[in-house]
C-alpha cells in the first residue's frame, strides 16, 4: 500500500510517471488524487509549490488564505516570462470545492495520460 501511495505522490508532484510505474499503479480514482493535494495545501499552504521559481507558473495554483482557498491563474506576457500579464483569482470557503475545480481545470482527462475514474 506504502508503494502506491508513493507512486501517487509522485505522480501529483510531478505529473509524470515512467511505463512501469504506471502499471504498478494501475486504475486511479479522482478521489485519491484530491486528498493528496489537500495534504500537500494543508502542509505547505499552495500547490503546486512554485515560489521559488521566477518565472510565471502558467497554470492554477491553490492557496490558503485566512478567509479559505483561492485558486490563482497567470499568464506570463509573450517577450517577458517573468513578468504577469495576466492573473485571475477566484475565492471558495472549502478545500474540498477548491480542489475539485482544481482537478477538473487542471487535470480534465487525467494525468500526464493517466485516467482519474470516479
Amino acid at each position: 500500500m506504502a508503494e502506491r501511495e508513493d507512486l501517487l505522490v509522485k505522480l501529483v508532484l510531478e505529473s509524470h510517471l515512467n511505463v512501469a510505474d504506471r502499471q504498478k499503479l494501475g486504475v486511479v480514482y479522482r478521489q485519491e488524487i484530491a486528498e493528496i493535494v489537500k495534504v500537500q495545501v494543508r502542509q505547505r499552504g499552495v500547490f503546486p509549490d512554485h515560489r521559488g521559481s521566477r518565472a510565471v507558473y502558467e497554470g492554477a495554483t491553490l492557496a490558503l488564505v485566512p478567509a479559505g482557498v483561492e485558486i490563482t491563474r497567470e499568464r506570463s506576457c509573450p517577450l517577458d516570462p517573468y513578468a504577469v500579464a495576466e492573473r485571475h483569482t477566484k475565492a471558495f470557503e472549502e478545500l474540498d470545492v477548491a480542489v475539485e475545480e482544481f482537478i477538473d481545470s487542471e487535470w480534465p482527462a487525467g494525468i500526464d495520460g493517466v485516467k482519474l475514474h470516479q
